[in-house]
């Protein structure tokens, strides 16, 4: 079928409708039956614990702006010392959730009003991303399709693992910037106005955080070569390039005080990233406007000019960031801690110590590149092709680094509802039954299912990471650390990954947090909690601090070489206390020991 052909099929060529009531009302029910399910399998999502210490630091944020601190400071006092930490988190993202707890404060107590707005915030962020997959199946299949589609959402762990009820950190937010954004762009190609919808949603998702950096970039990119390359689908991608850009300055204007302007910050938002995705963006509109009838070669040297001078710009503003979002970190901090934070780990790692899970997410991530494949190889028009690159690109890109597992899967979900959504059955079976056995097949909780027969559903390397997963469970559980609320205001020194729990649930300060910009607490916590009593003590007591808190089950950095016979945090947990730290007795049961610093 030419591209021509398709360019006339209204399921195809027309724009993205803003209102499709039983599309949106079967994602509503899918929104209903995904949060369901989470209550049943993990009542504690909608309980008092945080999932992680990224949505336990997004609560202590969001109380922090809704007691008054100002929009432009996003400094958290309580998190870090002697410095405090200053997130990179960005104020777009407190603003909804802060307005939900003040909603649900009208009605419910502070505590049940934040539970409240922990559970439908994620939910909230869920729906319309479950709209515009659905979306692009309908498109392609008919409503078949997007049916299916929403039947493969919700049974997709490993795509959804950022929604469920309680996850309040950026991710999911990211998530459907990103995989909106791709979907809508590979659309821009027939309907030129959903460029603006795209670029407008690729660039909220950079001004959120830079978690999809490179599935954002590559997609826009594989956008602009294609468009410069066949000369098609030129408006739409210009128009994703220019609300890219435009997005991305508005909301540095908007979270960024002008003071601050010039202060360069290789991990969030800063002039320097605003200024490369604006002279990409002018060069690549430039070429797809002005050069279109230009020699191809013309074209492409342009676009890599622009790109060029663009990167140019982004290092000549501050150098370091052209080694990544933690080009400012202190590189001492690198291999105690940043190389063993999970959601940095490769594929290989998931293998190694969730075989089944990991088999489980790459058959599906197999199956939907074939079937992306087979629907480019059936309609062959440019939004295929480009939808089948950013696939493959952001498939290759999740075996890389975990954290990006979550968009491949996610954008796995549309071509594998088109192609089953187009079968056809045969003389002795109905398309219905072939379909319904397809979607039993390929959605996850099969496939994880199928996983664990085949590789047996338990060996040591699971058992080790579960029973691991388990004791640092119940070292941060609200319950365990809720007990510390009772003591009297102080900075406590604990293990890395507790801080932000501590300061979510208790009043008391923290010395360090799992985030880069604290390197330099983290270096101090680590060589606190591994150095002799003496040495310890003298960093202590010149840090000020007023407790040592320990659990026997959490270990976040990493030794290097051989401590001290008498390493503090070892004789602790084995009974020996130095003389300057005495034991704390908390009035409820707990994994927790605390020790309080003394002077005399």
């Amino acid at each position: 079928m030419s591209t021509s052909a398709l360019s006339v099929r209204p399921a195809i060529g027309a724009a993205v409708r803003i209102f499709n009531a039983p599309l949106t009302l079967w994602c509503v029910g899918a929104v209903v039956l995904f949060a369901l399910g989470q209550a049943a399998a993990d009542p504690a999502r909608f309980g008092t614990s945080f999932f992680d210490s990224d949505d336990a630091t997004r609560m202590v944020q969001g109380r922090e702006f809704i007691a008054g601190a100002p929009w432009f400071d996003t400094t958290l006092a309580r998190l870090g010392a002697p410095e405090p930490l200053v997130s990179h988190w960005s104020r777009l993202i407190d603003l909804p959730i802060a307005a939900l707890i003040v909603a649900f404060g009208l009605v419910l107590s502070p505590p049940n009003a934040e539970l409240a707005a922990r559970s439908v915030w994620p939910l909230m962020l869920l729906l319309p991303l479950l709209w515009l997959t659905a979306r692009a199946a309908e498109e392609r299949s008919g409503r078949t399709g997007a049916l299916i589609a929403l039947v493969l959402a919700v049974t997709c762990f490993s795509g959804l693992a950022q929604f469920g009820p309680g996850r309040i950190d950026h991710h999911n937010a990211l998530n459907l910037a990103a995989v909106g954004g791709i979907l809508l762009l590979a659309q821009s190609f027939s309907a030129p106005r959903t460029g603006l919808i795209a670029g407008a949603l690729l660039g909220a998702g950079l001004a959120v955080g830079l978690e999809a950096l490179l599935p954002t970039v590559s997609s826009l990119a594989m956008a602009g070569l294609l468009a410069a390359w066949t000369g098609r689908g030129r408006e739409g991608v210009s128009n994703a390039a220019a609300l890219f850009a435009a997005t991305l300055l508005a909301a540095f204007l908007l979270t960024t005080a002008p003071s601050q302007w010039l202060d360069v910050r290789c991990d969030a938002l800063s002039l320097n990233l605003v200024v490369l995705a604006g002279t990409a963006a002018a060069g690549l509109s430039a070429v797809l406007r002005f050069a279109g009838r230009a020699p191809l070669w013309v074209r492409l040297c342009a676009l890599a000019a622009a790109g060029g001078a663009g990167i140019a710009l982004y290092g000549s503003m501050e150098p370091a960031c052209l080694a990544g979002p933690f080009g400012q970190v202190d590189p001492a901090v690198v291999p105690i801690w940043l190389d063993h934070v999970a959601e940095t780990q490769s594929f290989l790692w998931l293998l190694e110590n969730l075989p089944i899970v990991a088999a489980a997410a790459l058959v599906h991530l197999a199956a939907g590149l074939g079937a992306a494949m087979l629907v480019l190889r059936q309609d062959r028009d440019d939004g295929a092709l480009f939808y089948t690159g950013a696939c493959l690109v952001t498939a290759a890109l999740s075996l890389w680094q975990l954290k990006l597992v979550p968009y491949a899967a996610l954008l796995a979900l549309p071509p594998l509802a088109i192609a089953i959504g187009r079968m056809r059955g045969d003389g002795h079976v109905s398309p219905a039954t072939s379909r319904a056995a397809a979607v039993v097949l390929v959605n996850q909780w099969t496939l994880l299912g199928l996983a664990a027969l085949l590789l047996g559903s338990s060996n040591p390397a699971t058992e080790r990471t579960l029973k691991l997963s388990a004791a640092r469970g119940a070292c941060l559980a609200a319950e365990s650390i809720a007990p510390l609320a009772s003591l009297p205001n102080g900075l406590v020194a604990a293990e890395v990954d507790q801080g932000p729990f501590i300061a979510a649930l208790t009043p008391l300060r923290v010395l360090s947090a799992p985030y880069h910009r604290l390197d330099k607490a983290i270096l101090e916590t680590h060589a606190i909690l591994y150095a002799s009593p003496e040495e310890a003590k003298r960093r202590l007591f010149a840090l000020d601090a007023t407790y040592v808190a320990l659990c026997a089950g959490l270990a976040t950095t990493k030794v290097q070489g051989t401590p001290p016979a008498d390493a503090l945090k070892p004789s602790l947990l084995a009974g020996h206390a130095p003389a300057f730290l005495e034991p704390v007795p908390l009035a409820a049961d707990t994994p927790l020991k605390v020790w309080r610093v003394t002077r005399h």
